[in-house]
């Protein structure tokens, strides 16, 4: 029997993720809800631990799936040419945004993420709730 996910679509398949098709013109479909979304979107799916694939619209190919590990509650942040993922156990993953999956580094801070990370022109600033780092070069 079909239930509603968190997303109010339909989740036949217990653990099948939800198909996301994204066109040319880089907009993203959720073909679960029938619905246009935007990245937002697709972040709050990571924060419910909702299982998603991104496909390109027009082949089907899956552009990659991977997972990162960790729990995450801040968003991702892109600055110079990086993902970066702040996970809840500290951790901060960098990916290299594109159709093929690449980690570039992780690196563990003492304490957990809960918020974003600041961007300024001289560094990026991480808070956990035990302190407060500025990465720079």
């Amino acid at each position: 029997m079909a239930q509603k996910n968190k997303t109010g679509a339909k989740a036949s398949d217990a653990g099948k993720p939800i198909v996301i098709k994204k066109y040319a013109n880089r907009r993203l479909y959720n073909t679960a809800t029938g619905e246009f979304v935007t990245l937002e979107a697709l972040h709050q799916m990571v924060q419910r631990e909702e299982l998603f694939t991104v496909q390109d619209a027009k082949t089907g190919k899956e552009q990659w799936r991977e997972r990162i590990g960790g729990n995450h509650g801040a968003s991702p942040t892109l600055v110079g040419g990086r993902l970066l993922f702040h996970s809840k156990e500290g951790e901060t993953v960098a990916l290299k945004p594109g159709r093929e999956f690449q980690v570039l580094a992780r690196n563990k801070l003492d304490g957990q993420h809960h918020a974003s990370a600041a961007v300024s022109d001289d560094g990026l600033y991480l808070r956990t709730e035990k302190a407060i780092y500025k990465i720079s070069e």
